[in-house]
């Protein structure tokens, strides 16, 4: 019988792209119902946020646990788990416009135009659209793309480590969206 895995020793990094909902982007207005493709590869390029030094993939779970008696006496404990809420915890290498409209707690975009109060919005800060974490792995001398997570996201700043003499790198929380338009494109997760 054949291996049904695929053994693989694999260094793996990431590219975060994302697009706010209501950016025009290859002349579509992003939406839950409408997300950008990659024809050109600008339309996500033009977002990067940048180089990601660590990735985390969790999920919230909730456990419903129900009790039956046992044919043998006592009871039996039955444990049913349900997956509420999965995120995306990325560490990222430097700062982008989404950052700090988050951190200033900003109701717009930053233009560098005009002023705006900061600490404003004093609801949940965070910004929904589409992420595209393109996964990318080293094989020898030559890199190679794993996989591709297209995901309609809503981003939080998740840890903040301050404004310090040392290089400040923002942890961003990515909390999935159920959405049918989400796509993993994992060409390079079973190649050599």
């Amino acid at each position: 019988m054949a291996a049904q895995y695929y053994l693989q020793k694999r260094i793996i990094g990431a590219f975060v792209d994302f697009i706010p909902h209501g950016e025009t982007v290859d002349a579509i207005v992003t939406s839950p119902v409408l997300v950008p493709d990659e024809d050109p590869e600008e339309n996500w390029t033009d977002y990067n946020m940048g180089c990601a030094q660590d990735v985390q993939f969790e999920s919230e779970t909730e456990d419903d646990e129900d009790y039956c008696p046992a044919l043998t006496g006592g009871y039996s404990k039955t444990i049913t788990r349900t997956t509420v809420r999965d995120e995306i915890i990325v560490t990222l290498k430097d700062h982008s416009e989404p950052i700090f409209r988050l951190l200033f707690g900003l109701n717009q975009k930053l233009t560098g135009l005009t002023g705006q109060q900061p600490f404003e919005n004093l609801g949940d800060r965070e910004i929904t659209g589409w992420l595209r974490l393109r996964g990318i792995g080293a094989a020898g001398s030559t890199d190679e793309t794993l996989a591709n997570v297209k995901v309609e996201v809503k981003m939080r700043i998740s840890d903040y480590p301050g404004w310090t003499k040392d290089a400040t790198k923002p942890v961003v929380a990515f909390e999935v969206q159920s959405n049918a338009l989400n796509d993993l494109i994992d060409d390079g997760v079973l190649t050599a």
